[in-house]
């Protein structure tokens, strides 16, 4: 059999089998209809034909995103047309927001015709220059020539509705791995398109930027949400807040060097985007390429709408009122110290905070961390193991250098940064990160660099 009609068969078997696993809940629902017609009549079943007709027609056609038209945001839309049309795109091409950091080309049938919808996420179009969106585009354009054909439209569609539908764990899981050799190919070839376009330099520093933006919407951002959210508020300057943070040199340094630290363990569905750059530029460089943004014309409309998706601010039971993240003091969003203290305190047996962190540094010398992790945070045994490290890793630190926080402050240091509160300046000036420092202990069993912080810590008369 050849390599072509292998794929083929191995594809749509993989598009049936995801079919019926995702549609398992509506298949015993259809068995048990057909039972109660069986039973009560065939005017049953002519009721629920209606009923699902009704559904049908009901159900949203256009796509999802807010709506970007020439008359929106002429600079953008020329943007993507001319992409369009220097990668041979003739089919209709809509151009849709997305609120979070995502991009994706889908197909969709409106109004009997075939159309292309690109969504692009907010946080792209603030803190992207014009040649990483470019790149970022065009990728996702280049996913129309996989979308073209029956299998690969099949395996989408497939995919999709495995990921969004009420399904089976396990099966989902096989499933899901199994469609990678074919996702890997779509994206390779994505980027290859790409950089064939702009350079491979260009789609480099869209990736990287990518990578950027991730981790401080996943961290930084998320953090003052949940501190908002719970203050009864939603942060109405995010996107304004977010573009001082990641333009703050510092902040990028510690976002670079986490992404350097992560570990592609060729599980996820996708590539990595570490990998995708070495295919690209194999051995670097990796960096990004500096510019403006594209231009928009009404900036404050699409971050109203973003946040409006986000937190829900529709909803007529939204209680939610408009909060600001940089009205406030520096330390208002720093982690919970006393929360850190006290499971430090409970999972070492010490009294003392004192005594708890240098019990910790004892734990990371003597390389039973791990156990140290696991009473801090009991879940983490439940993971398999190639998440397990790194939960155990991230909890240590976490808590390890929060806990740290509060005593060197009363030992005279003082916060180095406005948004990374684990950056501190000690009383000689030397500037350090408190979370790189036990991260590092840990990875070596060496906390010769922790022990000092540790001894200082205990120079603050706090109990």
């Amino acid at each position: 059999m050849s390599s072509k009609m292998n794929r083929g068969v191995r594809g749509w078997a993989l598009v049936l089998a995801m079919n019926l696993v995702a549609r398992s809940l509506m298949i015993v629902a259809t068995v048990a209809v057909l039972a109660v017609t069986w039973y009560f009549g065939v005017w049953f079943l002519l009721a629920g034909a209606v009923a699902w007709g009704v559904l049908m027609l009901m159900s949203p056609t256009t796509p999802e995103g807010l709506a970007l038209r020439a008359d929106d945001e002429p600079e953008l839309v020329a943007l993507v047309q001319r992409l369009a049309s220097q990668h041979g795109m003739t089919a209709p091409l809509l151009l849709r927001m997305g609120p979070g950091n995502d991009a994706s080309l889908s197909v969709r049938r409106l109004r009997g015709r075939i159309v292309y919808v690109l969504e692009l996420g907010r946080p792209m179009l603030a803190f992207m220059t014009v040649e990483e969106l470019s790149a970022v585009i065009v990728h996702e354009l280049a996913h129309s020539d996989h979308l073209a054909t029956p299998l690969d439209r099949a395996l989408a569609g497939a995919r999709n509705g495995l990921e969004g539908a009420w399904r089976v764990p396990f099966l989902t899981g096989l499933l899901l791995a199994a469609t990678r050799p074919f996702t890997l190919e779509h994206e390779y070839d994505a980027d290859a398109a790409a950089a064939a376009a702009l350079g491979p330099s260009a789609v480099v520093s869209s990736l990287r930027r990518t990578s950027q933006i991730d981790e401080l919407f996943d961290t930084v951002v998320d953090h003052w949400c949940g501190v908002l959210v719970d203050e009864g508020r939603y942060p109405q300057d995010l996107f304004s807040a977010a573009g001082l943070a990641i333009s703050d040199p510092e902040v990028i340094a510690w976002i670079d060097a986490n992404f350097a630290r992560e570990i592609d363990n060729g599980e996820d569905d996708y590539p990595s985007i570490q990998g995708r750059m070495e295919r690209l530029l194999p051995g670097g460089p990796h960096s990004r390429i500096e510019g403006s943004p594209v231009g928009l014309r009404n900036p404050d409309r699409l971050s109203a709408w973003s946040l409006s998706t986000v937190f829900g601010l529709d909803d007529k039971d939204n209680e939610l009122t408009p909060g600001l993240v940089l009205d406030g003091p520096a330390g208002r969003f720093d982690p919970d110290a006393e929360q850190a203290h006290a499971a430090l305190r409970e999972a070492t047996g010490e009294q003392r905070i004192h005594a708890a962190l240098h019990s910790s540094a004892d734990q990371i010398e003597a390389g039973t961390w791990r156990l140290l992790a696991d009473r801090l945070e009991p879940e983490i045994t439940d993971l398999v193991d190639a998440e397990r490290e790194a939960a155990r890793s991230g909890v240590l630190v976490s808590c390890v250098g929060t806990a740290l926080m509060v005593p060197l402050a009363g030992a005279g240091w003082t916060r180095g940064n406005r948004w990374l509160p684990h950056i501190l300046v000690s009383p000689d000036g030397e500037r350090i990160d408190v979370l790189d420092v036990v991260d590092a202990a840990a990875r070596t069993g060496d906390a010769t660099r922790l022990r000092p912080l540790t001894d200082a810590a205990a120079l603050d008369g706090v109990a």
